[in-house]
């Protein structure tokens, strides 16, 4: 139940006893990780965020560094895809919806959409460990939200109704 609060943006403080009335749906993005005043926190810090953007680009978009290079993008967000760890998908994931957000970086945008159909592309499978499906799950969420305001319409719907099909099959192969 947790991680379909967590998936939902539902806001809520996380202390005990709160009444379940004040739960809200959050329309806002991103919300994971961060609040609207860390946000503006760390946006302050211009050379931090300079400094991250290299890291990114250093470690994690090695193929290009044209945002219009899409094929070479693919190619790398595609060989992704045999991780079985879920820190991979979450670490990559993590790092690119940040940078596309925070330095509205037009090469993580693209990066973040790419690893976003890389995930579509393919079959909810777990190959008997549920590290794969649970990166992606998660890879998912945080692509999404961070990137929220750069996806097409038609592609959020997407991302959302594959994000109910991990929970599901997540339920009913692992019983979560």
């Amino acid at each position: 139940i947790a991680m379909i609060f967590f998936l939902l943006n539902v806001n809520a403080d996380r202390s005990f006893g709160q009444d379940v009335k004040d739960l809200k749906i959050r329309s806002d993005h991103p919300i994971l990780f961060t609040t609207p005043d860390l946000v503006e926190k760390i946006r302050l810090k211009k050379n931090d965020l300079k400094e991250f953007r290299k890291f990114v680009k250093s470690r994690f978009q090695k193929k290009t560094s044209d945002p219009k290079n899409v094929n070479a993008i693919r190619s790398e967000t595609d060989s992704y895809m045999s991780q079985r760890l879920f820190n991979g998908y979450k670490y990559k994931a993590m790092h690119y919806g940040i940078n596309a957000f925070l330095n509205n970086d037009k090469l993580s945008k693209e990066y973040s959409k790419q690893f976003i159909l890389s995930i579509l592309d393919r079959p909810i499978k777990d190959g008997g460990y549920d590290g794969k499906p649970r990166g992606r799950l998660f890879a998912l969420g945080i692509l999404y939200d961070w990137n929220y305001d750069y996806l097409a319409e038609s592609l959020r719907k997407q991302v959302r109704k594959r994000i109910l099909d991990y929970l599901d099959y997540l339920e009913n192969r692992w019983k979560l």
